[in-house]
């Protein structure tokens, strides 16, 4: 018998499975036992976060404790655990504690079969404090990189302002043919917009939005924000993409991943740098290479990135990089980092795209 293994109430023998109660028992997270989406067993920590008491939740369907919006979600994951007899984590739902707060649970749901029967545990761990500081780590990181955007970002909106200028006064005198005029001024209103746009994105707040979004389409955004400021450092920046690329996610926090790494590879050159992001789909993820001719980090130093508080440069914090670590953790897909000295550095992220 496995050692988390449980049966109903009435058949299950305590004192064979006196070390999962203690486990469960004395767990900071959320325990209960599912057979076929009813509840036969629960921990304290369970009864606190959601009040009532143990014997209550027996034989009560687990859709209970969830906000409407998850609940269907929530129930064809433990379907497909069931199914495929396979542990599935990382999912976060909404929820009401029992002094009716909004919480936010990342759930792990491990199958299990005992006397012929399937049961599904399900654990709860309550992250509404954590998201909440990420949330303010990242927009400490968001403001931080407009304020090292700001002159570049004037720089490239003033061009097409004295463009435009330039032609008003050219109207004004009647000069020149009057629809090539307009026309040219109006891309150069597209490009202020499209800047604006791009600001506005990066500086206001805002909650996680998972939905379809192209991931080419946010590399190159960021890249038009970043131009300038590589232009000043002297280095080049090279993109290798593929056509639309789609994956599940939320487009702003994706958008500050490849914003602080660009960032990064371009502060990590000294002089005529290049900086390469080359992207490409394999198997069931799309791969996004970021690599730089810079200066390269130590070894010994590598495991350490994104660690908060950690840091290379003399006059960061290492939250930046923290945040990228988790925002893609939190999207499926995973970070991984190889460096030589004197040779450069490159990031490597992966996520499941979109078919």
């Amino acid at each position: 018998m496995h050692p988390s293994s449980l049966s109903d109430l009435s058949n299950y023998d305590i004192h064979d499975n006196q070390g999962f109660f203690c486990l469960a028992d004395n767990s900071l997270d959320s325990i209960a036992v599912l057979k076929k989406h009813k509840i036969v067993y629960v921990n304290p920590a369970f009864c606190e976060l959601w009040g009532l008491q143990h014997d209550h939740w027996i034989g009560e369907n687990i859709q209970q404790v969830l906000s409407p919006e998850d609940k269907a979600d929530f129930i064809n994951l433990v379907d497909l655990s069931l199914q495929k007899m396979k542990t599935l984590k990382g999912n976060v739902f909404s929820t009401t504690s029992t002094s009716g707060n909004p919480r936010r649970v990342q759930v792990v749901l491990c199958p299990d079969i005992y006397r012929g029967e399937h049961y599904v545990h399900a654990i709860f761990r309550d992250i509404t404090e954590q998201e909440k500081a990420e949330e303010l780590f990242l927009q400490h990181e968001k403001l931080s990189a407009v304020a090292q955007l700001a002159a570049g970002i004037a720089h490239d909106i003033k061009n097409p302002l004295t463009t435009l200028k330039g032609f008003v006064d050219l109207l004004i005198a009647g000069i020149g043919n009057k629809e090539t005029y307009l026309e040219i001024m109006k891309n150069e209103i597209t490009q202020i917009e499209r800047v604006s746009k791009e600001l506005m994105m990066l500086a206001k707040p805002s909650e996680t939005n998972f939905k379809h979004v192209n991931m080419i389409e946010i590399i190159e955004n960021v890249t038009m924000l970043l131009d300038t400021e590589a232009f000043k450092q002297n280095v080049k920046i090279f993109k290798s993409l593929p056509h639309a690329t789609y994956v599940n996610g939320d487009e702003t926090h994706l958008k500050q991943v490849i914003l602080n790494l660009v960032k990064n590879a371009i502060e990590a050159i000294n002089d005529q740098g290049k900086i390469l992001l080359h992207g490409k789909i394999d198997g069931n993820y799309f791969v996004l290479h970021i690599s730089d001719n810079g200066s390269g980090i130590p070894e010994e130093q590598l495991q350490n990135l994104g660690k908060p508080f950690f840091t290379t440069k003399e006059t960061g914090n290492g939250l930046g990089l923290m945040m990228c670590y988790r925002i893609i953790d939190n999207h499926n897909g995973q970070i991984d980092v190889k460096s030589t000295i004197g040779e450069g550095t490159e990031f490597i992220i992966k996520l499941p795209f979109i078919a």
